[in-house]
C-alpha cells in the first residue's frame, strides 16, 4: 500500500510520533513517513535517540515485570485449597505467563515476586487435586 499521499496531509508532530512509535505500525507507513520527513528537512538524529530512549524504557518496564492483583492472588490461593482448577490455571498465569516486548525479547509479564506466588498457588492447587483424585478412587 502507498501511504506517501497520507503522510503528505500529516504535520511534522504527527509525523514525529510515528516515527518514534515505529512498531505500532506497518513497515511501509514508516518508511513512507521517513522520507517524508526527509524531504521536509526534519532532522532525524534526535528522533532516533528518543527512539532508542523509548525502547529501551519498554525493555526495562518489560524486564521487570508488573505486579499481581493482590485480590485475584487470594482467590487463586483460596480456590487452590479447595480442589478448584481456577486456582490452578490463575497460579499458572501469574507463575509463567510471557509477553514479547517491541523489540521481540520474550519476558516473564509478572514481577519476580508475583510469579512465586502464582508457583506456589499452582502447586496447591495440583497436590489438592490429585489428593482429591486419590480419595475419590479410594471409595471405589
Amino acid at each position: 500500500m502507498d501511504f506517501s499521499e497520507l503522510v503528505k496531509e500529516k504535520t511534522n508532530e504527527e509525523l514525529m510520533i510515528i516515527f518514534t512509535d515505529y512498531h505500532s505500525y506497518q513497515p511501509e507507513m514508516v518508511a513512507a513517513v521517513t522520507e517524508e520527513l526527509q524531504a521536509r528537512n526534519v532532522d532525524l538524529t534526535q528522533l532516533l535517540a528518543q527512539r532508542s530512549e523509548l525502547e529501551l524504557e519498554d525493555e526495562e518496564q518489560m524486564a521487570k515485570g508488573r505486579k499481581g492483583n493482590m485480590l485475584y492472588l487470594i482467590f487463586c490461593f483460596i480456590a487452590s485449597l479447595l480442589g478448584g482448577f481456577a486456582g490452578v490455571i490463575g497460579g499458572y498465569i501469574y507463575a509463567y505467563s510471557k509477553t514479547r516486548s517491541k523489540a521481540g525479547q520474550k519476558y516473564y509479564v509478572y514481577n519476580k515476586q508475583t510469579r512465586q506466588y502464582g508457583t506456589l498457588i499452582f502447586w496447591i492447587g495440583i497436590s489438592v487435586f490429585v489428593l482429591a483424585l486419590f480419595s475419590w478412587l479410594k471409595q471405589y
